[in-house]
């Protein structure tokens, strides 16, 4: 009911051509990128980042909790540990990779494209309704399938404002190492297929 032109105008303090033309110039400018950049402009480096800031801020956590023994079941951090090892190995043979690679091989971009393309969508949680939650991603989005609610999880725990649920601890930290490990797979593709498709 809000969604009308004389509320956006409002909004925009009457200068709604110049914000649709603004709008319009960047998402030309997208497009031509999309259109020309051989390789697609995501860095994979950036999310090894983003997933190690979470998962060292959730193992301090836990060890935390279980110093105190807040946490009477045993928690398996070590999946999330495995998870981030094996995505930054894989992460650092890509770069290395698109170093390596004749960027003008298109047949060669299109693979490197799929297997950063796969990053993105392998962390998209497949275990929470699109409708319920539009924004799926569990390090940028929102809702208690990404890593910041495995956290918060773990903090109301030692503010004594949560009980110790260890059975979904646990799930909630297999969920999001499966979906780090398929981000691993992602990038490292299936090396006799990538070699099949370049002979």
């Amino acid at each position: 009911m809000l969604d009308t032109r004389k509320n956006l105008e409002a909004k925009t303090s009457t200068e709604l051509l110049v914000v649709a033309k603004a709008a319009g110039e960047i998402a030309g400018v997208m497009a031509l990128r999309l259109v020309h950049d051989r390789l697609l402009r995501l860095n994979v480096e950036k999310y090894k980042n983003v997933m190690n800031i979470h998962i060292v801020k959730i193992n301090k956590e836990v060890m935390r909790l279980q110093k105190f023994s807040h946490l009477t079941e045993h928690v398996q951090m070590q999946w999330l540990m495995s998870a981030l090892g094996s995505y930054s190995r894989a992460s650092n043979r890509l770069i290395t990779s698109m170093e390596n690679s004749d960027l003008y091989d298109l047949q060669q971009c299109r693979i490197i494209n799929d297997q950063i393309m796969g990053v993105e969508r392998n962390l998209l949680s497949p275990y929470v309704s699109p409708r319920d939650t539009p924004f799926r991603h569990i390090l940028l989005g929102s809702g208690s399938h990404t890593l910041g609610a495995v956290f918060t999880h773990l903090a109301s725990i030692q503010n004594g404002t949560s009980s110790v649920d260890a059975v979904l601890l646990n799930n909630q930290i297999a969920v999001a190492a499966w979906m780090i490990e398929s981000c691993a797979s992602a990038l490292a593709g299936n090396m006799w297929d990538t070699e099949n498709e370049l002979a």
